[in-house]
């Protein structure tokens, strides 16, 4: 069975493509697609919540990928087929160490609804920016497809003021990069520069 307690790390492998099948069966309240090898995304490819059991419709070739997200726990759940082997990849977007974005996308898919899209970022020191703390992109994962229901908790839902980058930094990484400009636009430095060049 798929587990349910993966980490936000953690990636499963299988190597039978029934096998695949059958747990994905098991999924409960899952909304996503599968695209097979040898097929388009047909419309019974395609599911909302419970019926992914009563709607999989295998076909002669096997798991190209595949994408499921749970609205209620925040679970993204990527099936990848590469070589002889399918990676099961599972995120939970609601881990506190990573920021989440959304993104909304109009698939080039005949038949698939407009898909949201989570960017996880993830925040640390870089040592290109004096060590200042950075959002670098960690994952971009599938987080359902658009739904009434979505967009009027969009619409409810008020606009946070998100903090700029300079307003999460600390006293001592604001006054490096106070000295950082400083540098940069004393006008021996920019004469230096232009001395330089020519």
């Amino acid at each position: 069975m798929l587990k349910t307690d993966w980490s936000l790390e953690m990636e499963n492998k299988y190597n039978n493509n029934a096998k695949l099948i059958e747990d994905i069966k098991k999924l409960k309240n899952y909304e996503g697609y599968i695209q097979f090898s040898d097929t388009k995304i047909r419309v019974c490819d395609i599911f909302q919540k419970d019926d992914i059991f009563t709607k999989i419709e295998p076909t002669k070739g096997f798991i190209y990928e595949a994408h499921f997200y749970n609205e209620t726990t925040k679970t993204s759940i990527g099936i990848k087929q590469v070589n002889n082997n399918w990676l099961v990849s599972k995120r939970v977007l609601t881990d506190a160490e990573y920021d989440v974005s959304y993104e909304e996308y109009i698939s080039d898919i005949k038949n698939l609804p407009k898909i949201t899209m989570a960017q996880i970022w993830e925040v640390k020191p870089d040592t290109l920016c004096e060590d200042m703390k950075v959002k670098k992109l960690k994952k971009v994962v599938f987080a359902g497809f658009e739904s009434s229901t979505k967009s009027k908790q969009k619409e409810q839902k008020m606009p946070t003021q998100k903090k700029s980058l300079y307003e999460t930094l600390d006293e001592v990484q604001k006054e490096k990069l106070l000295e950082h400009f400083l540098d940069i636009f004393q006008p021996e430095y920019v004469n230096s520069l232009l001395k330089k060049e020519q």
